[in-house]
């Protein structure tokens, strides 16, 4: 074979250590493809190709190594033949493009101010992939041996004069892909464009390789693809000048025809190509002129457009993503006379150029902008907007030269010129840049949504790195900075169906916008729009009555303030405001939503110029209407303390045929809070704040004013509203005294306050009672607002007797309105309730007590229906105490006074510590009350007081002794005979004696005394028991008195003609022995001596032997009969008793005369012989003795 020798290509610096130190920084992955790309745009291509190529192939025709290497070891060309990554681009190497390719830090494109590459290094990062790239340019064949094993170092071959279609076939094999329009077959066709060819790197290629160890398999190359696709893709086309559409294949082994996996492209490339290649065009030519010092008429260039990119996968549709880019070019001279001044370098030395670019996915505006340099570096930004700069990039183009890079650095050093010139593309360039993009968006972008039209502008901060920050912290200030009055950048109100109004000063031609795309809202600028500084009032509704309002986010409000326009910006203010509304009613009035006009009219309170606000119509009632705000008291609306909890209890609830006349509670509590307090520190509009008196006129107003005279009214449900509303708001109920207000029983309403209050309906069993007196009672259902503050003063509750007396007695039929029967339950009900609370009443007034003995609740002894203690003005007393039930029967004269049933506890107290009806001592009631009145009685009755007063007797007796003096002589025990008496009969008739001139018919002594038919002793009961024995107590008699003896002579004197003579003189001897007995304990006086002395009823015999009575002086007793019977009458019985004896004058002996004519009397019988028989029995011894 013969062998061909090529021209040679190697660079002057050894390969592979060189590569190997390019490769440790430089990033593995689609940044390999990155940089392909970016060498694809300097060439100008408009498409970039990208294929996996599976296939390995014949090796049999290869090119003849020159290297003895290549000998001395086992290195063959076939292992190139394998796998390969391709990258084809449409556009034909020039010479400087090889010259370039031998520099590996010296690009050949640093003084080309058209292409992007300036390092020289960025086809390097093509080693990560492969050791030996080889590419076919035009009719060119290049091979790269960054080891040296083959053609020292590389090798650059003429296909056609070379001869290398007909010599070595096999080294073309791997470019020929029909498809695609590549052939290389007997002929070679120039292949207009480029085509690179990297074989991946093999295992044994990994082992031999001095430059990269990192085997490369098809997949990799697959999973680059893919990276690149999902992350990297529009992202390349975005800020590049010349490719339009990048695609991807894969040619799998055995293909012939590669499929097509992904592709990019930019669909309207034919409209955006010439702006997308304005500043490429230009810049040679503009930096000509400021390296020659030729004056240039262009200063600046600007380039916008809206640039559709489309991705998709396979034959899939995909996607149209478009962008707003914009692609701006600063003033050379301007950057060049900055960098002369601080750093004596000219901008052209460095590549220094003043380019910068934004674009922003229109589709996506929650987007993360990125940083470019041209292409994409790893680097977010802090806002939507993706940022281009003709930046000085880190060798690996992952980072920007920052100020870190440059501490202790030299002033001229390169690396603080690197940095310096990025800080000038973000101060400088940057600001000027965003401006002309923001004025681009109402002419390039419709429709862009309010809330994101502050996402095209840069942030202030940000969660980004720390370089970022640096260079972004001043960016909205600089770009506010460089905004001109005029920039219709800012957002405005809507602008659907909502032209701007008239406003004062400003041209309405300002606010054209015929040039501008459709828009949701109005474009203002700082020269006919209004900034809102202390954001207090929401900017969307002041817009929505077509104020010029700007709405702007606080950093960019912050910057305005702080920035050249802060003197020049329009200030929205109450005053503005208010001029606005009175020149544009129509905006507003009867056209804007409720909350929004609350919202306007909260915030023209602010300036408390209330004065300027009379005729707004803007007062939010309660109806849903407005009301004018206004000076006038006429016109009055009132306003209550905010609570939204208390929606069942306020006045909305209450007068809801009363709205209007309330401020309405459901706007803002901001809004309502501030009305409460404009009101309450007594303002001059017409919103005052809610007091009673108010109340009270929409409570008249609410129940008919016809009705308001009279005391009650038809009942309404809604008063317990009322008073749920009443008791929340704990108004003075004094102010209501006059109206309404309570419910009562009978489905009326009362008025709060009346001569005779309302009675609350508890307990229920008073109800029927105090209705008959005529009280009213509250509605059941009024019981929890009775225990409400304030309430119980109006509403009487029953344990309330004091109020309860009162309103009886405040009544104007008093006392006539207590006249009413009562049933006896009634009245014990009403006795109990009145006990139980008078007992918790002090010091009761005297009227009250008058009231109390009005009512028809208290009973006689012995009655059962209830009366009052007025009726007849009688006297009234109460029995002794526990002796309610043991008096027997009541018989003291009901003309003189009546007697109070007060069996019970309740009853007595009231009778007794309330009215104080005098409770009579046991004592006094029997000695007063009933004994002197015994006689009277019928005898029933009279023994069943007595059977209660004996009861009783012993103890009274015990603590009154007097009470036997007198009980005794008062005439109340029938009298009988003996035998009755011990019978225990009664006679039919009979008298009553009393209980000392009655006998004791157990003292025998004075019992024989007494004829059977003598009526001296207690009959019936009172001979035995108690009745007896308390008769024993008060004197029954058991020794006879002067009188009983005198009546016994005279009693015996006027029987002695009796026919049973015999009983009279047995009866007469008994009393004669009697007194003889007892003389020592009788009472003796003058009267009774002379009695005794001078009646006969001295039973005696006379001379004759005849019974007769004789006189105690006529007559001698049996111890003087030998001496005296046959001349005197002789008692048969001698006296005992001196005393007796002596005062009878029998104490001493007869007279001598009588004694001798007794003598006598006897001799002249015995003379005779006709002694008389008692002759015998007189002892001559006695005689002569005596």
């Amino acid at each position: 074979m013969v062998r061909t020798r090529g021209r040679k290509f190697k660079p002057s610096e050894r390969y592979t250590n060189r590569l190997n130190k390019i490769l440790v920084e430089y990033p593995d992955g689609p940044q390999v493809l990155r940089e392909i790309l970016q060498n694809s745009d300097d060439s100008k291509s408009t498409e970039q190709i990208f294929i996996l190529d599976h296939n390995t192939y014949p090796s049999e025709s290869l090119l003849e190594p020159i290297e003895d290497n290549y000998h001395n070891s086992d290195l063959k060309l076939d292992r190139y033949q394998g796998p390969a990554l391709l990258a084809i681009n449409n556009t034909i190497f020039e010479e400087r493009d090889f010259t370039s390719l031998l520099n590996l830090a010296n690009s050949e494109k640093r003084d080309q101010f058209d292409k992007i590459g300036v390092m020289g290094v960025g086809f390097n990062s093509i080693y990560h992939v492969t050791d030996s790239p080889s590419f076919i340019t035009g009719d060119t064949y290049v091979i790269l041996d960054p080891h040296e094993w083959y053609f020292d170092g590389g090798e650059i071959y003429d296909i056609v004069e070379d001869n290398m279609v007909q010599d070595f076939p096999d080294q073309l094999a791997p470019f020929k892909i029909p498809s695609l329009g590549i052939s290389c077959e007997n002929s070679f066709n120039r292949f207009d464009g480029t085509m690179f060819r990297y074989p991946l790197r093999t295992e044994k290629d990994s082992q031999d390789s001095e430059i990269y160890k990192k085997i490369y398999k098809p997949k990799e190359v697959l999973e680059m693809f893919h990276k690149f696709y999902e992350n990297e893709s529009i992202n390349c086309l975005l800020f590049l000048k010349y490719v339009e559409k990048i695609t991807f294949y894969e040619l799998k082994k055995g293909a012939t025809k590669p499929d097509l996996l992904y592709e990019i492209r930019l669909e309207n490339a034919v409209q955006v190509r010439e702006q997308r290649r304005l500043i490429v065009k230009n810049i040679v030519t503009m930096m000509d002129s400021l390296i020659s010092g030729k004056r240039n008429d262009i200063k600046q260039l600007e380039s916008s457009y809206v640039a559709s990119f489309r991705r998709k996968r396979g034959n899939e549709k995909g996607d149209s993503d478009p962008w707003l880019i914009l692609n701006y070019l600063d003033d050379l001279l301007e950057a060049e006379k900055y960098y002369q001044k601080n750093f004596s370098k000219s901008i052209g030395e460095h590549k220094f150029i003043p380019n910068v670019g934004l674009a922003v996915p229109l589709n996506n505006l929650d987007a993360t902008g990125r940083l470019f340099c041209f292409l994409p570096l790893p680097i977010s930004m802090p806002f939507l907007v993706s940022v281009h700069g003709y930046f000085a990039v880190s060798t690996n183009r992952r980072s920007l030269w920052a100020p870190a890079d440059n501490e202790d650095l030299a002033s001229d050093a390169i690396a603080r010129l690197k940095v310096s010139w990025n800080q000038y593309l973000f101060e400088k360039v940057l600001p000027k840049a965003w401006v002309k993009f923001l004025r681009e968006l109402p002419r390039k972008v419709p429709n862009i949504s309010s809330d994101h039209l502050y996402k095209f502008w840069p942030k202030d901060k940000g969660d980004t790195s720390g370089t970022m920050n640096h260079f972004c912290k001043d960016l909205l200030q600089n770009v506010i900075e460089h905004l001109s009055i005029k920039d219709r950048v800012f957002r405005g109100p809507s602008s659907l169906n909502n032209a701007i109004g008239k406003v004062s000063g400003i041209s309405a031609d300002s606010y054209d916008a015929s040039s501008f795309q459709a828009s949701e809202f109005h474009w203002l600028s700082l020269a006919n729009g209004y900034l809102n500084d202390n954001m207090t009032i929401d900017l969307s509704t002041v817009g929505s009555v077509g104020f010029p309002i700007i709405s702007a986010p606080f950093a960019i409000t912050k910057g305005l303030k702080k920035s050249k326009h802060k003197t020049s910006r329009k200030i929205f203010a109450p005053a503005i405001l208010r001029d606005y509304l009175k020149h544009n009613p129509g905006r507003w009035q009867s056209t804007l939503a409720r909350e929004e006009v609350l919202k306007l009219f909260g915030y023209l309170l602010r300036d408390e110029k209330f004065d300027e606000l009379v005729d707004f119509r803007m007062i939010p009632l309660a109806d849903g209407t407005f009301g004018k705000l206004s000076q006038s008291s006429n016109s009055l609306v009132y306003i209550v303390p905010y609570n939204i909890n208390s929606i069942d209890r306020d006045e909305f609830n209450v007068f809801n045929d009363q709205l209007n006349k309330f401020i309405d509670m459901s706007i803002s509590y901001e809004l309502y809070d501030r009305l409460y307090k404009l009101a309450k520190d007594g303002w001059i509009l017409n919103i005052k704040i809610l007091d009673e008196f108010a109340v009270a006129d929409m409570i008249r107003f609410t129940l008919n004013s016809k009705n308001v005279k009279s005391e009650e009214i038809n009942h309404n449900e809604w008063i317990y509203k009322l008073w749920d509303n009443l008791s929340y708001r704990r108004w003075d109920l004094k102010e209501f005294e006059n109206v309404h207000l309570i419910p009562t029983s009978r489905s009326t309403l009362r008025r709060l306050k009346t001569p005779q209050r309302i009675f609350y309906h508890q307990p229920s069993s008073l109800i029927s009672i105090f209705e008959k007196f005529g009280a009213v009672f509250v509605n059941k259902q009024f019981d929890k607002v009775v225990e409400r503050d304030g309430v119980s003063s109006y509403i009487i509750k029953p344990k309330d007797i004091v109020s309860v007396l009162s309103s009886f007695r405040a009544a104007a039929s008093y006392p006539r309105n207590l006249e009413h029967d009562l049933q006896p339950r009634e009245a014990s009900i009403l006795i109990d309730h009145l006990s139980n609370y008078l007992r918790l009443t002090n010091n009761l007034a005297p009227e009250l007590i008058e009231v109390i003995k009005h009512l028809p609740i208290f009973t006689v002894v012995d009655q059962n229906s209830p009366i009052s203690l007025l009726s007849g003005n009688a006297n009234w007393f109460l029995l002794p105490k526990n002796e309610e039930n043991s008096y027997g029967k009541i018989i003291y004269p009901s003309n003189r006074g009546r007697f109070l049933n007060a069996s019970s506890q309740n009853l007595c107290y009231l009778l007794e510590y309330i009215i104080k009806v005098p409770r009579l001592e046991s004592y006094n009631y029997w000695r007063n009350y009933v004994m002197p009145f015994l006689g009277s009685q019928q005898q029933g009755d009279r023994d069943s007081v007595i059977d209660k007063l004996f009861d009783k007797l012993p103890n009274l007796l015990y603590h009154h002794s007097e009470l036997r003096d007198f009980f005794g002589n008062i005439p109340f025990v029938p009298t009988g005979t003996l035998q009755m008496s011990q019978q225990q009969q009664l006679p039919n008739n009979f008298k009553l004696a009393k209980p000392v001139e009655l006998f004791n018919p157990e003292e025998k002594s004075v019992v024989d005394l007494f004829f059977e038919n003598e009526k001296f002793f207690p009959a019936g009961k009172y001979g035995s028991g108690k009745f007896f024995s308390n008769l024993k107590s008060l004197g029954l008699k058991i020794i006879l008195s002067p009188d009983d003896i005198i009546s016994r002579i005279k009693n015996i004197v006027a029987r002695s003609s009796n026919v049973n003579e015999t009983l009279i003189r047995q009866q007469a001897l008994k009393l004669l022995k009697y007194l003889d007995d007892k003389w020592g304990q009788l009472i003796i006086n003058d009267h009774l001596m002379y009695v005794i002395l001078n009646e006969k009823w001295i039973p005696t015999v006379d001379k004759s032997q005849n019974e007769i009575f004789s006189k105690p002086q006529d007559c001698y007793p049996k111890r003087d009969k030998n001496l005296v019977c046959f001349v005197a009458p002789i008692l048969d019985y001698s006296v005992k008793n001196r005393e007796f004896s002596k005062r009878i004058g029998w104490n001493t002996y007869p007279s001598v005369n009588l004694v001798l004519e007794q003598l006598k009397f006897c001799c002249v019988s015995l003379a005779r012989k006709q002694p008389p028989e008692e002759l015998t029995t007189v002892s001559t011894v006695d005689f002569v003795r005596k």
